[in-house]
């Protein structure tokens, strides 16, 4: 390892240090931002659905509906606590550029299915939900507020390229010192 090559990977191993501390920022606002927001993204989807099914509604009446409303409540609060403590389990887009619909990919393969389900269940045993998978990750957040998350992965994985070609090349470098001094 030569000073200059051994300084380009140590210097490109700080970037990209410094890359996935941003990224890691940008995750949890991305999914404190879901959390927040999931109460009132909830609320919205069991409105839309009871909209659909006013006839289901209106059987409810405001008791049926403020159990709803309450049901509901309890299943956001338990989601939102796992959307904030996800960042670790979530499988990231990590390669090249990235854009919103990458992160909003990592997200919908996260939480449809399993994670979802409880607030499936609650609107499905108050009737207002009649197909399975009614409810879908993007009903919970807004994709276009993902650009910043997008861009600090698309920094993280510009860094690690960097990283891997300064070690590359010092690998080189180091390989052809042994070569040419044996």
């Amino acid at each position: 390892m030569t000073d200059q090559t051994e300084q380009a990977v140590a210097e490109a191993s700080a970037a990209a240090l410094e890359a996935r501390s941003a990224a890691d920022d940008q995750k949890e606002r991305c999914l404190a931002a879901i959390a927040d927001g999931l109460p009132a993204a909830v609320d919205r989807l069991a409105r839309r659905a009871a909209q659909a099914e006013p006839d289901t509604a209106r059987r409810l009446g405001p008791s049926g509906v403020r159990d709803l409303k309450n049901d509901l409540s309890v299943r956001s609060t338990e989601l939102a606590a796992d959307i904030r403590s996800a960042a670790g389990r979530i499988g990231w887009p990590e390669n090249g550029l990235v854009a919103a619909k990458d992160v909003h990919g990592a997200l919908f393969k996260h939480l449809y299915g399993a994670r979802l389900e409880p607030i499936a269940r609650v609107l499905k045993d108050h009737g207002l939900l009649r197909s399975e998978g009614a409810v879908l990750p993007q009903d919970l957040y807004d994709e276009m507020s993902f650009d910043p998350l997008a861009d600090a992965l698309s920094a993280q994985s510009r860094a690690d390229a960097a990283l891997a070609q300064a070690r590359k090349a010092d690998d080189l470098r180091a390989v052809d010192d042994l070569w040419d001094n044996a």
